[in-house]
């Protein structure tokens, strides 16, 4: 009897363990994600290529860390485009007299969206002007030091390693200053005035990690396997939150306790109204990909998916230092001058060529503040954007257009171009 008690305690060790680790391995991730199963096949589709401006139709890296691929598959779809005459000359001003200038795309935001988006289409030679509304770079990576030394940062404080992100750093020769947590020290829960470190060994999920109760862990345990009752299948015609999604899977103590404080810190919003399927797209998966629903099962299906992508010559040619540079799972990552560098490179990068050069040279401009989006009279299948800059206002003329600002302020821009879409994002809440 005493051996079955303890296999059991064993095992529910392990699924706590397990349970607990792969609900927030997906909590703030970026990365490529391999998603096939014949339950996940209808989670999403790709545009095709022939929906995209030439220029866009080009081996950008897949499933990269900031998903810039992604972005140029969706964000940067043009409208089908009119045939143009042989005779088309480019314009040298709108009808109101405001200066225009044709490139090839434009990325509003040089946030961490805008920033990666703009390298790599750089780099695959597109002729691309990114503008940023404030005078610095980042949106909204803000890292700030004071006269000490001290660093902090007002927005994102961490990312989470890719070989997709590492190799962009790599590839803007800051690779040298890149900073990594200790991937041995657990991540803590403030709870009732105290902290609880989360448990990394099985035996410390069913013995030392006193923020659950045991019935908490045996009720986590067990629905991480998805065995019944204590896993549920998904409601059908409706889309989980993912408080609901958690507490189907692990109970409502591991989500009140574990999960929430987790997910509010990341989004900064109410998980009673985040969709799981878009804010935790990973967790969301393993469901998808498991025989019995749980998501024990699903991450072992997942973790072959992921070693077998990984280990394929194709993946370590395309991502190369990337794949080489990856620190022990779980390690945290900022640069030596916090996030910000990333973007502040990525400026200087972009402005290689152009350094001490007015904004109308340079590819990143600061102080370029949208002001409208309007579609080409002429040619439907442009957009000409309006800008206000210190030189006065400004156009742009592009087949493509990423606007990678937030949601509630993207929303006004989108009207005469995509008034339905700017419809929907204002439904949609906006943390402050």
């Amino acid at each position: 009897m005493r051996k079955h008690k303890t296999a059991f305690t064993l095992l529910l060790a392990a699924c706590i363990t397990l349970g607990l680790g792969f609900a927030l391995s997906g909590v703030g991730k970026a990365g490529p994600s391999r998603l096939q199963s014949p339950r996940a096949s209808a989670m999403g589709s790709q545009q095709s290529d022939k929906a995209m401006h030439p220029a866009l139709r080009l081996k950008l890296p897949a499933g990269a860390g900031y998903a810039f691929k992604r972005m140029a598959a969706l964000n940067l779809q043009q409208s089908r485009r009119s045939k143009r005459s042989a005779a088309f000359v480019s314009k040298a001003e709108t009808k109101d007299g405001i200066p225009i200038e044709d490139v090839s795309a434009v990325v509003v935001g040089s946030g961490v969206s805008g920033s990666s988006l703009a390298f790599h289409l750089d780099q695959a030679n597109v002729d691309v002007v990114c503008a940023e509304a404030n005078d610095v770079v980042g949106g909204n990576l803000i890292s700030r030091k004071n006269e000490q030394g001290f660093l902090w940062e007002e927005g994102p404080n961490t990312f989470q390693p890719t070989p997709q992100i590492l190799r962009y750093a790599h590839d803007l020769g800051i690779a040298k200053d890149l900073v990594f947590a200790d991937s041995k020290l657990p991540r803590l829960v403030f709870w009732d005035n105290q902290l609880f470190p989360l448990p990394s060994k099985p035996q410390d999920a069913v013995f030392n990690f006193g923020l659950l109760s045991w019935p908490g862990k045996i009720r986590a345990g067990l629905g991480a396997l998805g065995i019944p009752p204590f896993y549920q299948p998904p409601p059908s015609g409706r889309e989980e939150s993912i408080e609901e999604f958690v507490t189907r899977h692990l109970g409502e103590e591991t989500f009140t306790k574990v999960i929430d404080p987790f997910v509010s810190g990341v989004y900064a919003g109410d998980p009673q109204k985040l969709a799981i399927r878009a804010a935790l797209k990973k967790i969301f998966a393993l469901e998808q990909l498991s025989a019995t629903g749980g998501f024990i099962p699903g991450a072992a299906v997942r973790i072959k998916q992921k070693k077998d992508d990984e280990s394929s010559p194709a993946y370590k040619a395309e991502w190369r230092e990337g794949v080489e540079m990856m620190p022990p799972g779980g390690s945290l990552g900022s640069f030596r001058n916090g996030l910000v560098q990333l973007a502040e490179a990525t400026e200087q990068h972009l402005n290689r060529d152009v350094s001490g050069q007015s904004n109308k040279k340079k590819k990143l401009r600061t102080s370029w503040k949208l002001r409208d989006i309007r579609k080409d009279e002429d040619d439907e299948g442009y957009y000409i954007s309006v800008f206000d800059t210190p030189e006065g206002q400004r156009a742009l003329r592009s087949p493509a257009l990423a606007v990678t600002a937030p949601a509630h302020r993207a929303t006004s821009f989108l009207q005469n171009v995509a008034p339905a879409a700017g419809a929907e994002m204002e439904k949609g809440y906006y943390p402050p």
